[in-house]
């Protein structure tokens, strides 16, 4: 069986609310974590026959399942709310980023791509190779070609419209900090803001065009 694009998004739901998914989920958290963000807990697992069916893969296939970890404060600003529409933007200009599959209420399931981290290619101190160093290089410039390539989804309507604007911009990242991570946790940790003198309304406290 050869491997197939990933369901389109409207489909994530239907399948996510699939008895073999769920299963599957359920049984990928029994294993031990590879690795771990802040938000989220990662597990290496090969598709089930039943799971590679339905996702068209080979069965043993791994995939990364991603749950969110629900006891954990958000402490980040998303411009963009869907993780899995990011990574298919990206695809288009850097392939090698994970592929989303299914996706579903507190999990994603994402294509595995090999690896390791760079601190276990050279430990600290140590210096890369130039064959590396061009890597990264090459990696970075491809990066960068993403906007050009109007390959991500269209910024928040609030978003700056200038991307020289500076201070808009910092003015934006604000208001988001405040909407997305302080106001949900005003309740946990305002006392905290309180005492280190951050204003209950963020951007009452700069003056317009004051530079921090």
């Amino acid at each position: 069986m050869s491997a197939v694009s990933a369901p389109p998004p409207a489909a994530w739901l239907r399948l996510a609310s699939e008895p073999v998914v769920e299963a599957f989920v359920h049984d990928a958290k029994k294993c031990e974590p590879f690795g771990s963000g802040f938000h989220n807990w990662n597990y290496a697992v090969p598709l089930t026959g039943p799971m590679a069916r339905l996702l068209g893969r080979e069965p043993g296939t791994r995939v990364t399942v991603r749950v969110r970890q629900d006891d954990v404060l958000p402490v980040v600003i998303r411009t963009w709310q869907d993780e899995a529409e990011i990574l298919r933007a990206v695809q288009r200009v850097l392939p090698h980023v994970p592929e989303c599959l299914v996706a579903g209420a507190g999990f994603a399931i994402h294509s595995y791509v090999e690896g390791v981290p760079l601190s276990e290619v050279r430990g600290a101190g140590r210096p890369l190779e130039r064959s590396l160093i061009r890597e990264l290089a090459d990696l970075l410039a491809r990066t960068a070609t993403v906007r050009s390539a109007k390959a991500l989804p269209p910024l928040p309507v609030f978003w700056p419209r200038n991307h020289t604007d500076s201070q808009g911009f910092l003015h934006t990242l604000v208001q988001m900090a405040d909407l997305q991570i302080r106001q949900p946790n005003w309740r946990r940790f305002g006392g905290c803001s309180t005492n280190s003198a951050y204003p209950r309304t963020p951007s009452s406290g700069w003056p317009s065009g004051s530079r921090r």
